[in-house]
């Protein structure tokens, strides 16, 4: 099993001396964790930075195995935002947020382009912040929390 498609690094975790998991999320797979071999290593290291566009190959010998990935970078959103304390912490905030709420292997169609929408934007800083409350309402209503502002 294989799959080759754009996706967005949520976050990274280490795994031996330079290896690193990686959770990345994409259009038709979701949240999706794999091994990515010499992660951590000054070649790759910052290629897996949170909120990283990357073109991302999976591959396992079964579907439900945590698989590889490898990866070529598309746009450096974690580069872009490291200088602006405001714009890192929005991209800590979105990252962090759907790799924790979000099911593993549960396609989001409307989180994921909710965020390709708003990573690139962050680096505007605090113009972005009312688009990234409504990529949050986005987020809340596709696990389920219907929210109604209407009242």
């Amino acid at each position: 099993m294989d799959w080759d498609l754009p996706a967005i690094v949520l976050d990274t975790r280490p795994y031996g001396e330079s290896d690193v998991i990686a959770t990345l999320m994409t259009r038709e797979h979701g949240a999706h964790r794999g091994l990515v071999r010499g992660g951590s290593s000054r070649a790759q290291s910052s290629l897996w930075q949170a909120g990283n566009f990357v073109q991302a190959r999976w591959q396992g010998r079964l579907s439900d195995q945590l698989g590889g990935f490898r990866g070529e970078l598309i746009h450096a959103t974690a580069a872009s935002v490291m200088d602006d304390p405001l714009a890192l912490a929005m991209l800590t905030a979105v990252c962090a947020q759907a790799e924790d709420a979000l099911p593993e292997r549960e396609p989001h169609e409307a989180v994921f382009a909710g965020m390709i929408a708003l990573l690139p934007r962050l680096a505007l800083g605090e113009t972005v912040l009312p688009e990234l409350v409504q990529w949050e309402t986005v987020l809340l209503t596709a696990l389920g929390y219907g929210l109604d502002f209407s009242q």
